[in-house]
């Protein structure tokens, strides 16, 4: 007999799905704080978002300074034609999935 995930999932229990659920947010936001830590502090210290979003927002940082770097972009000095241009690789990075 040939098991798919779906076929796994429906074997699972919902306390087994739970556990699963909780490693995956945890390790994300284990993640979510890795990034840019002096960021996250200069957020928090100034007040610029709720706490919880922090991480949030240091992940999408991170994400465009990558972009800009790969892409030979100043990331010091504000260029709408670059963050249009992020914002649309980051549409065509969803297509592929």
């Amino acid at each position: 007999m040939e098991f798919t995930e779906k076929r796994i999932e429906l074997m699972m229990s919902k306390k087994q799905k739970a556990d699963i659920n909780a490693f995956y947010m945890e390790k994300m936001a284990t993640m979510l704080d890795d990034k840019l830590p002096a960021f996250q502090k200069y957020l928090l210290e100034k007040n610029l978002v709720p706490v919880q979003n922090v991480p949030f927002f240091a992940l999408w940082v991170s994400r465009f300074l990558d972009y800009a770097r790969k892409n030979e972009l100043s990331a010091l000095e504000y260029q709408e034609t670059a963050v249009l241009e992020f914002l649309e690789s980051l549409k065509i990075e969803m297509v592929k999935f």
